[in-house]
């Protein structure tokens, strides 16, 4: 085994262990105010309406490479809950917004992302720009692979 083989090999490890990490977090209510609290599934659609990520069934189904009868659900929980509004756009397509609701659902994710960004920028002090810049670039080839992977079992 190459000395670049053990790195991705160690490297693979350690982002398994982060991912199981991150879906425990990932599975866990998330405090949006006032005591309520939403599943991280809602949470990060509502994010990705507020933030022009996506805004049809469609642009969401693709945005997280799930179905589109998984986001319809998600989609219809946050439409009961008063959280996203539907208007009808061209084409029948249906185009999605946050309500007032779904704006602060977003400002509380925001600040509780904000919280690990902060954490992160500290670490970020022990490495120099062109380390980073290239941590970034094997993030996105690590979710390219991810992507290409999701779509062959498809």
């Amino acid at each position: 085994m190459s000395h670049k083989d053990k790195y991705v090999n160690k490297g693979f490890e350690v982002f398994t262990r982060m991912f199981m990490k991150y879906d425990i977090l990932g599975k866990r209510s998330l405090e949006i105010g006032k005591g309520v609290k939403m599943n991280a599934s809602h949470v990060h659609t509502i994010e990705a309406i507020g933030k022009g990520y996506a805004n049809t069934v469609t642009s969401l189904s693709g945005y997280f490479m799930i179905t589109k009868g998984a986001v319809s659900q998600v989609i219809s929980r946050l439409h009961e809950d008063g959280y996203i509004q539907k208007t009808q756009g061209n084409n029948k397509v249906v185009i999605l917004e946050l309500t007032d609701s779904g704006k602060h659902a977003l400002k509380s994710h925001d600040k509780y992302n904000m919280s690990i960004v902060k954490k992160l920028q500290v670490v970020e002090d022990n490495y120099t720009k062109k380390e980073l810049e290239c941590f970034l670039n094997i993030l996105t080839d690590v979710d390219r692979i991810f992507g290409e992977f999701i779509e062959e079992i498809k």
